[in-house]
């Protein structure tokens, strides 16, 4: 779907028709604007964690008993705390293999922590900057050439404000979702690199795969665990 994001539960097999009713809470988490910019909404999780598993389906493979040795036990409890469940491996498993992850595991923490980000909240606020100017391109055209900028007259002046108004929104509109595109465009390549730094010495450092650290709440409330492990690296063996 080129403009919306569907779970699976939404649709059928044939021809894709949704025979589910929908909620409007159900259409604005699944537009690009609501799933891709907000990914880490718990209400989105579901869309992240299909994707994955729809992946998993078309290359017909299964990921949950690919064991992957990642160097390190401290690599693979991050690795297991960002999958969130997913692909998890028996307790037994895990005691007796603490650097061992499995595929399913190590692919839901590349979407959690890269998939999963955010767009940038500078972004839209230049976004709306950009589109007034836009608007304001004809307006300040007509004060350029001499012209009054809304027109001389009432009914000039209403349309003149109604071609403002709806040149703001639509380049907003437009804008806003080519760069949506774009950032999600840029979270897949990030997986991507990720996974290829993995591969090769020396590895993909363990930091990026930990959540934001806390702002203490004083200078005294420092995480120790977290610097402890930052210059840790995950490697694929």
């Amino acid at each position: 779907c080129k403009y919306g994001i569907l779970p699976a539960s939404y649709t059928s097999d044939a021809f894709g028709k949704i025979y589910q009713p929908m909620t409007p809470e159900d259409l604005n988490r699944t537009l690009i604007l609501g799933a891709w910019n907000d990914p880490k909404n718990e209400k989105h999780f579901d869309l992240l964690k299909m994707e994955m598993e729809n992946a998993c389906l078309e290359a017909d493979v299964d990921l949950k008993h690919t064991e992957i040795n990642v160097g390190s036990a401290h690599a693979a409890r991050a690795i297991r705390m960002r999958s969130r469940g997913i692909g998890e491996r028996s307790e037994k498993r895990m005691n007796e293999t603490p650097e061992t992850v499995s595929g399913k595991e190590l692919m839901a923490a590349l979407v959690d922590v890269h998939i999963g980000r955010q767009l940038p909240p500078e972004l839209m606020p230049f976004i709306m900057f950009i589109s007034i100017l836009y608007g304001l391109t004809g307006p300040v055209m007509r004060a350029w050439c001499g012209v009054p900028m809304f027109g001389g007259t009432h009914m000039s002046k209403f349309a003149a404000a109604g071609l403002f108004v709806a040149s703001v929104m639509m380049f907003m509109a437009n804008f806003s979702f080519a760069v949506t595109c774009a950032w999600h465009y840029r979270r897949q390549y990030d997986v991507m690199e990720a996974l290829s730094q993995m591969v090769r010495f020396p590895g993909e450092p363990l930091i990026n795969f930990l959540p934001p650290e806390p702002k203490p709440k004083s200078k005294k409330g420092k995480i120790a665990p977290v610097k402890a492990i930052s210059s840790a690296i995950i490697a694929l063996n």
